[in-house]
């Protein structure tokens, strides 16, 4: 393995020789060292980025150092060639193989800094190196160690950039048409790029754009990466761009929950779809998941606060409709055993379709004729409340009743529920 040079190890003796060997405490300024680069081929030239948390403020005027090995061959560096988070230091020098970077901003302890560098050629011999970071104040040794080595991996395709069944598609409601969430389940990152940096981008390529919502409808809490919020959410044709939140910095895995509200609706039928996913110049593809045809249902079960014949009840009922859906504006009609179940007029206040309140209740006889909210999602399960407020009364003879439901040109009929005396 490659070691650091001795000059501070050296200056660090001296100091204590000057101090008649009295005690000095040692200074951990940082901590949680971390060094990678976007390429780890021999004698390629490439950017690297150094992360690392403060022990200690840090002021601007302070200077970071960064020690690369001297098999390493680093560029007459500039500002424009180094970020510090994201953003120019106030001078940058190359020492050697060292780049003593300044910095024009305070810092707190506890803070993490990003540095990258861009204009370091890698040694030629492939090989474990320290890359040592410190600053005016550390007089221990901080470092990480990145691994020289031509890239074969077998799992990549021919330009190194893909990785095929690298992660599982967790569809919450996998039918034809619906809304649904999605879950793409944890999975390491190459060791190219193998920890998440806040900040940066993550892009999700769904099957086709018909599935997205409009940009303008998302929000960052519809999406988590590693169980986190995004940092911020765009949509581009198919793609869903991400950025990465600082609670994920650093994480070596990566798990995307798309929740239901984001309002991904699934594509038609199907068995092999796959879903793509791009970091650092490298392309994720899924295993490939199904979207199952639509299953309508044959009957649904009515539940009653009260089954004595006469009294005063609420209904509650719901069914799978398979390709038709309720949806904003849609009509749907309930026909009860009799008219006299009925008041002469219903509010729209004590009646909810999956959970929101219709916006109309038309009363016809024997049937309730129900317009959906004008923020109905589309969904092909219908869940209806009439609640007790509503003021529906129970057949007035006891026995085995039924009620039907119709959506489009499809009626459903419920199983029968029974009324006692």
């Amino acid at each position: 393995m490659k070691k650091k040079s001795t000059l501070l190890p050296v200056l660090f003796a001296t100091a204590l020789s000057a101090t008649h060997f009295s005690y000095v405490p040692a200074a951990h300024a940082i901590s949680d060292v971390r060094v990678t680069a976007d390429d780890y081929n021999p004698g390629e030239e490439t950017e690297y980025t150094i992360k690392f948390t403060l022990d200690e403020d840090f002021d601007a005027g302070d200077t970071i150092y960064v020690e690369f090995d001297s098999d390493f061959e680093i560029d007459d560096l500039d500002t424009n060639d180094v970020e510090v988070d994201g953003e120019e230091p106030d001078d940058v020098y190359v020492d050697d193989n060292v780049v003593e970077i300044t910095v024009d901003e305070d810092y707190s302890e506890g803070d993490t800094i990003k540095v990258t560098i861009d204009g370091i050629t890698n040694p030629d011999d492939e090989d474990d190196y320290d890359v040592y970071v410190y600053t005016d104040n550390d007089d221990d040794d901080d470092y990480d160690t990145v691994t020289i080595e031509e890239d074969d991996d077998d799992d990549d395709d021919d330009d190194g950039d893909t990785i095929d069944d690298a992660f599982d598609v967790s569809v919450i409601s996998p039918y034809e048409g619906d809304i649904s969430g999605y879950l793409l389940k944890e999975f390491d990152l190459d060791r190219k790029s193998d920890e998440l940096n806040a900040g940066d981008q993550v892009v999700v390529t769904f099957p086709s754009a018909d599935m997205l919502p409009d940009d303008a409808d998302v929000d960052k809490e519809d999406v988590a990466i590693n169980g986190h919020d995004v940092k911020n959410i765009s949509i581009s044709g198919k793609e869903v761009i991400l950025g990465i939140p600082n609670s994920a910095d650093g994480d070596d895995f990566l798990e995307i929950e798309f929740f239901k509200s984001f309002g991904i609706e699934n594509p038609d039928h199907d068995t092999d779809y796959t879903v793509k996913v791009e970091y650092d110049n490298y392309e994720y593809v899924s295993k490939p998941f199904e979207i199952k045809k639509p299953v309508q249902s044959t009957d649904f079960p009515v539940s009653l606060s009260s089954s004595k014949a006469g009294a005063r009840s609420s209904y509650t009922f719901e069914a799978n409709f398979g390709s038709s859906q309720i949806k904003a504006g849609k009509q749907l009609k309930i026909e009860f055993p009799s008219a006299d179940m009925l008041p002469s007029s219903l509010s729209r206040y004590n009646i909810t379709i999956n959970g929101k309140q219709v916006r109309s209740a038309k009363v016809s006889g024997k049937t309730v004729t129900l317009t959906a909210s004008t923020t109905q999602q589309a969904s092909r399960n219908v869940k209806v409340v009439f609640s007790y407020n509503a003021n529906l009364k129970n057949p007035k003879t006891a026995g085995n009743y039924t009620l039907k439901m119709s959506l489009d040109s499809k009626t459903i009929t419920s199983k029968p529920f029974t009324i006692t005396q």
